[in-house]
């Protein structure tokens, strides 16, 4: 794994995504494919994670934590084929996004 700090400012965002009950399955199927294409495809693409959480079954959360080289990297992400894909398959299953930018402090 390359050094998140080795060149100048990652562009680093969180994605919280309150997801429909009934759609769910169906979403983590498509966030699945999303961040893998993601990390294939996308040279800029440095980390693309998926979480959801523990011990909760009846909370349907999915929260994306990722790392691109820089700004324009994140722009090529959100341009590419199965980003656009996954956003028009979604749109309707979301009931609400948050979306936050961080700054790298620290990292490996």
């Amino acid at each position: 794994m390359r050094n998140i700090l080795s060149s100048p400012k990652p562009y680093i965002i969180t994605v919280e995504f309150d997801v429909a009950a009934d759609n769910i399955d169906q979403f983590i199927d498509l966030i699945i494919q999303n961040a893998s294409r993601s990390k294939v495809d996308e040279p800029g693409c440095r980390r693309f994670d998926f979480l959801r959480p523990t011990g909760h079954s009846e909370e349907f959360t999915v929260f994306l934590y990722e790392i691109y080289d820089d700004f324009d990297a994140f722009n090529a992400h959100v341009a590419s084929p199965h980003f656009q894909a996954f956003d028009s398959l979604t749109k309707t299953m979301v009931r609400q996004k948050t979306v936050k930018q961080y700054e790298m402090l620290t990292g490996n």
